[in-house]
């Protein structure tokens, strides 16, 4: 049976063409992968024709760039309103959680990197940085706040972390219904990692 994820199932018309047509691709990458968006699929999902498709764009790939440019720049703003607002690093760490498997469940769960072009593949790079930035600036928070254990290597730890968060991802794209309950897992399993190791008495 196939995972019916929570995301919008048609592009807004009242977008202009650029848009719609970005806006498509995204739609069409969550639900198919790359493979499934050509200049056809994008002008039919996008409700415009297939030459209105090649004025705003030369190939696929650049309609893909534009899509994962747009859709990374408004994730990563989205993520850092929601992070400003967690009074804690324990409770970041638990957000970041929630994000990932809300993502997943929205289906944004596929990898499709390896039919990019080196430019797209190199903006999907930056923002798996910019969420190691944040990460590790979550980490190194916990640690000063004697939240986390103080052994923390901010080189190793955020890219372990970040791994563990896209399997949460990756879960809830397969079983959407169960995201919650996915977040959760993650975030107890990042968290036990991360506790500080309480001295026993006679150390």
């Amino acid at each position: 049976m196939e995972p019916q994820h929570q995301h919008p199932a048609t592009v807004d018309p009242d977008l202009a063409p650029r848009q719609r047509i970005v806006q498509a691709a995204i739609l069409l990458i969550a639900e198919h992968g790359f493979s499934g968006v050509s200049m056809t699929t994008l002008a039919k999902a996008a409700g415009v024709s297939r030459q209105t498709v090649y004025n705003n764009f030369a190939d696929v790939d650049s309609v893909v760039a534009a899509a994962v440019n747009d859709h990374n720049a408004e994730a990563l703003k989205q993520l850092d309103t929601s992070l400003r607002l967690c009074p804690t690093a324990v409770d970041q760490l638990v957000h970041f959680a929630r994000h990932f498997a809300d993502l997943g469940a929205h289906g944004h769960g596929q990898q499709f990197e390896h039919g990019l072009s080196a430019g797209t593949r190199t903006q999907l790079a930056a923002y798996e940085e910019a969420i190691d930035d944040r990460i590790r600036s979550t980490l190194l928070d916990g640690v000063a706040s004697g939240e986390f254990r103080t052994d923390v290597d901010p080189a190793t730890d955020p890219v372990l972390i970040h791994g563990l968060l896209k399997g949460a991802q990756a879960a809830a794209f397969q079983r959407p219904d169960e995201a919650a309950l996915i977040a959760q897992t993650a975030a107890r399993t990042a968290l036990k990692a991360l506790a500080r190791q309480e001295s026993r008495s006679g150390d």
